[in-house]
């Protein structure tokens, strides 16, 4: 039993360790598009149709202002898989070009909501069906952002697309 520990402890230190001056794989950076380009990730399909900087958002009833600027992304996605698929903030995500990240606002998506619009955050989306609707940050300023684009939970691919 001794032996067996001992053996399994030395090939995964081996399997771990390596020489520094051996080659490494290089690893694959996110394809990078532009608004308008179709983008297949994984089991989806993407297109970021257009955005835009708005200083608040909703309705009469449910508005929101920005302490800094809210940027309204319009998506439409497709599910390619063989299953339905719900639609949540882990398949979105946004970077400046220092690699700040910025979460969707949950303030703008509900503000979004109550004044009609139609967002992407919770919506479920079965097999070969497409959907429409708004994705929205809070960002400091209007500037060039990555709109990262999952391929799946388990799917580990992702692209990205330069808004606005």
């Amino acid at each position: 039993m001794k032996i067996f520990i001992m053996l399994t402890l030395v090939v995964s230190l081996a399997a771990c360790g390596g020489d520094s001056s051996s080659p490494t794989a290089a690893v694959a950076s996110p394809t990078s598009k532009n608004i308008g380009d179709p983008v297949d990730v994984g089991n989806f399909s993407y297109v970021v149709n257009n955005a835009k900087f708005l200083k608040e958002v909703g309705g009469e009833l449910d508005q929101k202002k920005a302490d800094g600027v809210f940027l309204v992304i319009n998506v439409t996605f497709r599910n390619n898989d063989k299953e339905e698929h719900t639609l949540d903030n882990s398949l979105f995500k946004l970077t400046d070009d220092k690699g700040t990240e910025f979460e969707s606002s949950s303030d703008g998506e509900s503000a979004l909501e109550m004044a009609g619009k139609e967002t992407l955050f919770a919506k479920e989306c079965n097999p070969n069906i497409t959907k429409s609707g708004l994705l929205i940050f809070e960002v400091p300023h209007e500037g060039t952002y990555n709109l990262h684009l999952s391929g799946g939970l388990w799917n580990g691919e992702e692209a990205v697309v330069k808004v606005p």
